[in-house]
């Protein structure tokens, strides 16, 4: 419908109706463009709500953005004789949006407040008010026309833009909207009669936008809706891939897509090879048999802080509760489980397997003790700190989050009893290295993301806790010797034992054993007797001849 370089005005107007803006006659925004991809049409705007409309917008109200894109002389107002059907495209959006008002959670300090105890009715009360809708200001209006000369074939026009094009005969007009992808959560300013005048603003911009870019960010928005409705993603995952996308180098980017499909990769490696391990494993010498004990109750820990918090996602979940079972599989591997009555209640037993050398295990408890001797004090030491200082739902509340705290904080300390191990028998040949190796990969890979995705201090330190333990696993596997002569995982070894080959050496080939025994004295005495200097022939050939 528009020609590259044509003329072009942009007029904006606000509004309480969605129809139609209430004056034609002063726009808040008026800017001569020029249609095309060109950097004169990308322009900023800032724009101060009147008392009227900022009233409107603290009592629940909506203010609608009424914009057009005009060729120059037309005009939108349908009863000005400059206006004309395909003179201009128009986009209707609100400066505000209605959200649930999201539950409301009654921590408190548990020393210094006290208990009020809430009936099932306030219960369900505060679950309704969760589900009201409440008003917040998007302060970012962001107008984007999306410069597309190409031809399209009815019928065949991509998906993306089959519903936004608008057709005038046997032309389109270019596509004319208000883009809030970025937006996220962070953005967002609650309304409310308490909202200071000071922070009643938007910040309007108009961009040009490639039809590339415009189908990349709408397959987006509906990968998002997706991931929402069958994978449980929230809020916050969507708003941590928007600040990604936003805030990282492209270059960087990119690389970061190729991580992500190298972590998916390594971490299906490293599931396979470590259930492989633990299927084919008959010798458990040298494995540190109690930190399977130790990972199932931190993965307990963590299922359970997961299920205790109502914004994790099912995805999640699920993930965590299979890591659970996986590690109870293993302990069903390693030691030997039976169940036994006391009276009417059953209670699991623990028996050590007899490939779980006296020595590993003399080795795997006194690591376990100075574990415990560590970290028994910095539990207790952080639940005192977060009882103190830190607010609560409940006393339940404070156990799992002393405990998940201490896990992600001190867990890489569990790794500890086998580089113990490692030391005192001066060998790593017993460990699964296929999956210490993939694990490690994914390691660096979340070191990676580290800096690249919005997270807290704390947390993004924590990324790097778990590198330490692998660098000296690597270290204890370049100085100690491997002995090839020990069976792998699989029952293989590289190189059959000494004394196996020497009591190999020691015995005479089945053949000439068989044809000494079947030849008589005599013979032996004729071959005895022969020169050192003549050539050998064949027993065969020697028995033929004393015949």
């Amino acid at each position: 419908m528009f020609r590259p370089e044509d003329r072009m005005e942009l007029l904006v107007y606000t509004s309480l109706d969605s129809n139609a803006p209430s004056s034609y006659e002063h726009p808040i925004w008026q800017k001569k463009l020029t249609y095309g991809d060109g950097p004169s049409n990308n322009i900023e705007y800032n724009y101060t709500f009147t008392a009227e409309e900022s009233t409107a917008l603290k009592s629940n109200q909506s203010l609608y953005v009424h914009a057009f894109l005009c060729r120059a002389g037309r005009h939108p107002d349908p009863a000005s004789p400059a206006h004309t059907a395909s003179g201009c495209v128009s986009t209707v959006h609100a400066f505000n949006r209605h959200i649930p008002r999201g539950r409301i959670t009654h921590n408190r300090n548990l020393l210094a407040e006290e208990h009020v105890e809430i009936s099932p009715e306030q219960l369900a009360l505060e679950e309704a008010q969760s589900k009201e809708l409440v008003s917040v200001l998007v302060p970012v209006m962001a107008l984007t026309t999306v410069f597309d000369t190409a031809t399209y074939t009815v019928g065949r026009m991509p998906p993306q833009v089959v519903g936004a094009l608008k057709l005038r005969g046997t032309s389109y007009a270019p596509i004319f909207y208000v883009n809030e992808f970025w937006v996220t959560s962070d953005d967002l300013v609650p309304l409310n009669e308490s909202t200071p005048d000071s922070v009643m603003q938007v910040r309007m911009s108009h961009n040009v936008q490639s039809p590339r870019t415009y189908q990349f960010l709408f397959s987006m928005l509906r990968s998002f809706e997706m991931q929402g409705a069958m994978m449980g993603m929230g809020e916050s995952d969507i708003d941590s891939i928007k600040h990604m996308l936003k805030d990282t180098n492209p270059l960087l980017l990119g690389v970061t897509v190729l991580v992500t499909l190298l972590h998916s990769v390594f971490d299906f490696l490293a599931f396979k090879n470590d259930i492989s391990f633990w299927k084919n494993n008959k010798n458990l010498e040298g494995l540190s048999v109690r930190s399977i004990f130790l990972n199932i109750g931190q993965n307990a820990i963590i299922f359970l802080y997961l299920l205790d918090s109502k914004e994790t996602s099912t995805m999640i979940l699920i993930s965590n509760f299979v890591s659970l079972v996986i590690e109870v599989w293993k302990l069903k591997k390693a030691v030997i489980l039976e169940v036994k009555w006391y009276g009417n209640l059953p209670y699991l037993t623990f028996k050590d397997r007899s490939t779980y050398s006296s020595r590993t295990k003399e080795h795997d408890v006194k690591a376990h003790r100075w574990l415990m001797i560590t970290l028994v004090p910095l539990v207790i030491g952080y639940s005192i700190y977060s009882l103190i200082y830190e607010s609560h739902k409940s006393w339940y509340s404070w156990i799992l989050a002393s405990l998940v705290g201490t896990v992600y904080t001190f867990g890489f300390i569990a790794m500890t009893p086998q580089l113990f191990i490692n030391y005192k028998l001066k060998s790593v040949a017993h460990l699964p290295w296929k999956t210490f190796i993939y694990k490690f990969l994914n390691t660096i890979v979340d070191d990676f993301f580290a800096f690249i995705i919005k997270m807290p201090l704390l947390h993004r330190i924590a990324c790097f806790r778990d590198d330490v333990v692998f660098v000296i696993f690597l270290v204890q596997w370049w100085i100690y010797p491997v002995d090839k002569t020990r069976a792998n995982e699989f029952g293989q070894s590289f190189e059959e034992p000494e004394e196996e080959k020497k009591k190999e050496d020691s015995q005479p080939a089945p053949a000439a054993t068989a044809a000494a025994a079947a030849a008589p004295a005599p013979a032996k005495a004729t071959i005895a007797a022969a020169p050192s200097t003549a050539t050998r022939r064949p027993a065969s050939s020697s028995l033929q001849d004393v015949d």
